[in-house]
């Protein structure tokens, strides 16, 4: 889980929000994925990223994901853990907010998504939608850009 964290926060820098939403905390939201969950509360205690502090938040209804600047949805396969919000029902609550949406599902930016985590050659990559990002009033850095996928 410590790679996909450190992916999660890299992509911060590298985003850029429309105002207010690039002033105070940046709030990460984890849906689905306690381990991962875990792992960012670790790197917030010990990093900022641009001078912003990090927060991280659980996913547990469709109210919770307006007020993040990132969300991490992972598939839902942990047993005993409540399940999140449904991932096509939380992405359309999304749509058009300057959320950078991150998963690691092959339908993912198909059904919405900006970024998604993929596996090749036994390294986590990613591949990244820019007329979703764009429609989330969202500009990514061509640095970032550059090292994706785009789809």
């Amino acid at each position: 889980e410590s790679v996909r964290a450190a992916y999660i926060v890299n992509f911060i820098p590298f985003t850029e929000r429309p105002a207010p939403h690039d002033q105070g905390p940046v709030i990460i939201g984890v849906s689905g994925s306690r381990p991962l969950e875990d792992e960012l509360i670790r790197l917030a205690d010990r990093q900022s990223v641009a001078g912003r502090p990090l927060r991280i938040v659980r996913i547990k209804n469709l109210r919770d994901l307006p007020d993040c600047h990132v969300v991490y949805f992972a598939r839902f396969d942990s047993p005993g853990e409540e399940p999140p919000p449904p991932l096509a029902s939380a992405l359309a609550v999304l749509r058009g907010r300057p959320v950078l949406t991150v998963s690691e599902d092959p339908a993912f930016l198909g059904l919405g998504g900006i970024i998604n985590l993929y596996r090749e050659d036994d390294k986590l990559r990613f591949e990244i939608a820019p007329d979703t990002a764009q429609e989330s009033r969202l500009v990514l850095s061509s640095r970032l850009l550059k090292l994706a996928r785009i789809v």
